[in-house]
């Protein structure tokens, strides 16, 4: 009876002491106030745009990609193709 008063207790003081303990300080990730947080640039990642099928041959596909803003080397395209192929056939990525 004792542990059940006791353990009762301490859910209710714990949910009143939240917010207090939780919002005590000034939270971080907000600006000073009046100041205007811009946006960050533009940010085009390497995206799969499209999928060629050939009529004649059902299961022969051609990927098409577009590398994005970066600039990236042919292994890093090979790779980041590859992960996006792996995502569209839904196989998981092992690395």
């Amino acid at each position: 009876m004792f542990l059940r008063k006791f353990v009762i207790i301490w859910i209710v003081l714990a949910h009143v002491l939240s917010p207090v303990i939780l919002y005590a300080g000034e939270p971080i990730l907000t600006p000073p106030g009046g100041q205007v947080v811009s946006l960050s640039p533009a940010f085009n990642p390497p995206v799969l745009k499209g999928i060629r099928v050939y009529p004649r041959n059902p299961l022969r596909f051609d990927f098409i990609l577009d590398k994005g803003d970066e600039r990236i080397t042919n292994d890093q395209i090979k790779s980041e193709s590859t992960r996006l192929i792996k995502y569209f056939f839904c196989q998981p990525d092992n690395s």
